[in-house]
């Protein structure tokens, strides 16, 4: 057995089906910005940190680099708040 840190999982469905199956348990915090209004899902797998957002990246609705980039620092900046003490 592998020990992440962290386990990212990118997309609505890909995020509720692997915490069904795995039996994650986790909170759901919302982003809101000048660009975004979407939620990140932080929970635990064992020793790991899951991480998860409902847009998935690599669809229109990601919005090319510049906007990956907004999202991936909403996403961390959700995690250090709640998750790191």
């Amino acid at each position: 057995q592998k020990n992440f840190k962290c386990i990212f999982l990118n997309g609505r469905t890909v995020f509720s089906e692997v915490s069904r199956h795995l039996g994650i348990s986790y909170k759901e915090k919302q982003v809101n910005d000048e660009k975004n209004n979407f939620s990140v899902y932080l929970g635990k797998y064992n020793n790991s940190d899951v991480i998860g957002w409902p847009i998935y990246l690599q669809s229109p609705k990601g919005g090319g680099y510049d906007n990956i980039r907004k999202i991936s620092y909403d996403v961390l900046s959700t995690y250090k708040k709640f998750v790191i003490t």
